[in-house]
């Protein structure tokens, strides 16, 4: 089973914004729930979509700072394989 890596915290900036989700989704052209999903509270993830820093961007924040994306560093049971799985991000 794959373990979560990443743990983003967009909730803070969301609040202190004092935007509505539905404001920042219609601007930066995404779905509200996805949006949402980010802006209520620590979202931990496999992989880092770009819509993360998008949001991360619109709120003035710096994606690679580990109080708004702390990466886990931790290692899956099955990588024992010698197959090494790579995670790619567009910034």
């Amino acid at each position: 089973m794959k373990q979560p890596r990443f743990i983003i915290k967009l909730h803070e900036a969301h609040a202190k914004s004092g935007l509505t989700a539905y404001r920042v989704a219609t601007d930066l052209g995404l779905n509200e729930g996805t949006v949402r999903k980010y802006l209520t509270g620590e979202v931990r993830a496999v992989f880092l979509p770009n819509h993360v820093l998008q949001l991360a961007e619109y709120y003035g924040l710096d994606w690679r700072d580990p109080s708004v994306i702390e990466v886990i560093d931790q290692t899956d049971k099955d990588e024992s394989s010698g197959q090494i799985e790579t995670l790619l991000t567009l910034a």
